[in-house]
């Protein structure tokens, strides 16, 4: 006989229970619905297709040859002419003896896109029409022994969209839809606005099965929901209250066993009432190791899991990965206004990171390996925080427990951006229970720093001319804002202080926070700091005055010449070449036309940019290489330039670091994930402590900015050098570097510096050594830009040796070369630094890491300069 063994603690009604190890076999089965599946167009006598699920139309079309990639060449258009229609998918279900005598057989559909039929055996069971949503269809009723057939009838989001908007009053602002102002019918849709188009991605409104369907057989009770909510943490001890919710068909006596790191912690007996049952346990770990974002410690994560007994026989089970530790943000008022900063374990934290959208309109074209990449990327950047915007979508889990493992906070957009939205009443039911979903799926990830309500949806409406552009009456705008009161004042605050009430709700990004004029204020909140780019602001500009929290900026490049070649043609060899003309989403008409009369557009911004710091480039691979310099060194100039304002500023994330599609944008690595200059620099511009040499008021200043939690010894130093290597004049000192702050080390007159050297072949060399003499940190000072300096064509020699990744090489040169450029199209290499500057004489070296033979490696290694394309 086998015996369960009990060990009785009697406080109440907790005991902790120690089951043999062969327990009985849990009641509760899930299966996942992904094989088999066929579909075609709805209300078509067309030959039913092979599917993939989790899929959608657009992605089995390609597969079944119907349709070109709509990522390449302009075949967007081919997938807009697809809107229209609707489709229908279908697969037999085999309910066997076993599963169809479970008392309950329910469907969860993680994610159906977007206005979805659902029939069961030809029975019309449930009408889905939010992308956001998991829907839950109780399906016992409907399916019978042997082979069941499941259909869903995917109606055209743009019908039902136009539809919806034909019958409201007035029109509704959507600003970023591709279509006319008439026509823009994605607000009334809950389905990702950037799938209708935006000014960096196409529009390729999808349909389909995006995330899975599960069949879930239970008997009469399973746990529903668990979330572990941290309530208290020192030295001692983390606290946590376990919040578990259980569904049970009748009145049973159960048993809720709490474990952590699959030691039991906790059980209870518990007494479940038919329907939804909510319990409040009590759970500490002691000595808990602490969570800390990338860069300034460790991230442990603890398995708890909360597990149901009925009958000593297991139901289901609900482990989460939790990391533990305090996020707050901070805003103490002060002589301006209010701080905006993030406070993490206690300590103050400047926000390092970027903006990301979703990594493909066919979002089952996200594979696990692409958010690996993405969040690899970001990483190994430096950053600790990326902001989830609110035109894409609410992400797969799979990314936050990217950004819980590798210590990156979460900005956490809820799914709005710049536009308003309708308030009858059906539609704000849809999207309180789209709000209750996501927080409660959220909610646990220990990354998730802060949730706000939208994106640019208040400065929009107060800044950008919308009720006079989409002819709103007094009457209707007033409508529009009680609206949007409703929706940003009043459901998501509610449902985060009801599901998620420990964090911090931020209204509208950019705003100065509560209050409807406060769309945006450098004062107090966060700043979305567009004068770079749209207003053809100089970086110097940027960083000349002083902001809180900037939420986005940034400036377009084009990506490398072999994404060029993977989505064009041969003969685009024009930066303004019809196809990237087509490809470039932004268009500014406040600025001005073209000598053809066309409105400007990113394409012509780019090639203003590069003018302004660079010399006009010849050919078209010249143009590539530039407008990566020139975004790297808008990026490097305007962050290094935010981190100098601490403590009055406390974050900088440039818009964006990722692409949705192979593109000319304003991302920092493209579509493949190969790093622009403007990664590599923005990796250098992050790091936890850095050398920053600025020019102001006819002063040369040499400062140390630190994130460091502690103070560092230094000896500080520059040298102001000619282009050959010849050292003008020298100083060192040393200073202690202050944690977490910044520290002025040197502050020089410019004129007693250059003693009547020429500003346009000379530098400044800055640099820091730590306490045994080694270079720790080093930063170069231009004094002129670059078209203005006198360059000498560089003699650059290398030497390669090979490593256990790949290789190491050591380059030299003879002359100062600027934004030297490695590649090596012939193989996969990652370079782990380049666009770079080189010193004269001053070896430099750069770890690649590759699989290929060093004979090949060295044969295709290729390396440019700017003095290259002058």
């Amino acid at each position: 006989m086998k015996y369960a063994i009990f060990i009785v603690l009697i406080f109440g009604t907790v005991f902790i229970p120690f089951y043999c190890r062969h327990e009985a076999e849990s009641t509760f089965k899930e299966i996942e619905i992904h094989q088999n599946w066929i579909f075609r167009e709805y209300n078509t006598s067309n030959n039913w297709l092979p599917a993939k699920v989790p899929g959608v139309v657009q992605s089995d079309l390609v597969a079944n040859k119907l349709l070109e990639n709509p990522l390449f060449l302009d075949n967007e258009k081919l997938a807009i002419a697809l809107e229209g229609k609707s489709w229908e998918y279908k697969t037999n279900i085999e309910i066997t003896k076993e599963l169809y005598e479970k008392h309950h057989l329910d469907l969860i559909f993680k994610g159906l896109d977007t206005y979805a039929d659902i029939y069961i055996n030809n029975i019309l069971v449930y009408k889905a029409e939010n992308m956001f949503i998991e829907h839950k269809v109780p399906g016992k009723r409907h399916f019978h022994k042997g082979n069941n057939e499941l259909k869903i009838i995917f109606n055209s989001a743009t019908k039902i969209g136009m539809e919806k908007l034909s019958k409201n009053p007035y029109l509704v602002p959507a600003v970023n839809e591709f279509a006319d102002d008439d026509k823009k019918s994605s607000v009334f849709t809950r389905k990702a606005p950037y799938h209708y188009g935006w000014d960096w991605g196409p529009r390729i409104v999808t349909a389909g099965i995006y995330r899975p369907i599960i069949l879930r057989g239970w008997d009469e009770a399973h746990i529903s929901s668990a979330y572990f909510e941290q309530r208290g943490l020192n030295k001692i001890k983390a606290s946590f209250d376990a919040q578990i919710e259980i569904i049970s068909a009748k009145k049973v006596e159960a048993m809720l066993q709490l474990s952590v790191d699959d030691h039991v912690v906790n059980s209870k007996k518990v007494y479940l009432k038919k329907g939804l049952n909510t319990f409040k346990i009590n759970l500490d770990i002691k000595n808990a190791k602490i969570w800390w974002p990338n860069g300034l410690g460790e991230q442990p994560l603890y398995n708890i899991s909360a597990k149901l007994f009925l009958h000593n026989k297991p139901s289901n089970e609900i482990t989460k990965k939790i990391g533990v530790r305090t996020i707050e943000l901070v805003q103490t008022p002060d002589s301006v206004g209010k701080t905006f900063k993030f406070k993490v374990n206690g300590v103050d934290v400047f926000i390092k990171g970027a903006n990301y959208i979703p990594g493909n309109n066919i979002l089952t074209d996200v594979t696990t390996e692409r958010y690996e990449k993405v969040i690899k990327a970001a990483k190994d950047a430096n950053m600790n925080m990326l902001r989830v915007w609110g035109g894409g979508i609410y992400e797969n889990d799979e990314f936050y427990d990217l950004c819980d493992k590798n210590g990156l906070m979460v900005w956490q957009d809820f799914m709005f951006a710049c536009s308003m939205a309708p308030g009858d009443t059906a539609h704000l039911l849809n999207l309180k229970n789209e709000f209750e979903d996501n927080v409660k799926r959220l909610r646990q990830h220990t990354s998730l720093a802060l949730w706000c309500g939208n994106n640019e949806n208040m400065v929009a409406w107060f800044d950008w001319g919308l009720q006079k552009k989409y002819k709103l009456s007094p009457s209707d705008s007033t409508d529009l804002m009680l609206t949007y009161q409703k929706i940003f004042y009043g459901l998501i605050p509610s449902t985060i202080q009801k599901f998620d009430s420990t964090r911090v709700y931020w209204p509208s990004s950019p705003s100065g926070g509560y209050g409807l004029k406060e769309s945006q204020n450098a004062k107090s909140g966060d700043v979305h700091d567009w004068n770079m780019w749209f207003s053809k602001t100089t970086f110097e500009q940027m960083i000349s005055k002083k902001q809180r929290f900037i939420s986005e900026y940034g400036l377009q490049s084009y990506p490398e010449l072999k994404t060029i070649q993977a989505f064009a043609k041969s003969s685009d060899t024009l930066y303004d070449a019809p196809l990237f003309d087509y490809k470039q989403r932004s268009l500014m008409p406040w600025v001005g036309k073209d000598s053809s009369g066309n409105v400007i557009n990113g394409n012509d911004m780019a090639l203003a940019y590069i003018k302004m710091y660079y010399k006009t480039p010849k050919k078209f691979e010249d143009f590539l290489y530039l407008s990566q310099l020139v975004q790297a060194k808008g990026l490097k100039t305007v962050i290094e330039g935010h981190r100098s304002h601490k403590p009055y500023c406390w974050g900088s994330m440039y818009w964006q670091l990722n692409d949705c599609w192979p593109t000319i944008s304003w991302s920092s690595m493209d579509y493949y994930f190969n790093w622009k200059a403007a990664h590599y620099a923005v990796k250098n511009a992050y790091q936890d402590l850095i050398i920053y040499p600025k020019e102001t008021s006819n002063r040369v200043e040499i400062s140390i900015l630190s994130d460091k939690l502690d103070d560092t010894q230094l000896t500080v130093g520059y040298e102001l050098m000619d282009f050959k290597g010849n050292i003008l004049s020298k100083e060192e000192t040393k200073i202690n570097a202050i944690a977490n702050d910044n520290t002025i080390a040197l502050s020089k007159n410019i004129v007693d510096i250059l003693d009547n050297n020429n500003r346009n072949n000379t530098l400044i060399y800055a640099y820091s050594k730590n306490n045994k003499g080694k270079i720790y940190t080093t930063n170069i000072l231009l004094l002129e830009n670059p078209k203005n300096l006198i360059f000498e064509k560089p003699i650059i020699t290398k030497k390669i040796t090979k490593t256990k990744e790949g290789f190491e090489i050591e380059l030299s040169s003879n002359v100062f070369a600027h934004g030297v450029y490695l590649k090596n199209d012939k193989i996969k290499a990652f370079f782990l630094d380049n666009y770079f500057d080189l010193l004269p004489n001053k070896p430099f070296k750069i770890k690649v890491k590759t699989e290929e033979e060093q004979s090949e490696f060295e044969k295709n290694l290729l390396i440019k300069s700017y003095a290259d394309v002058m």
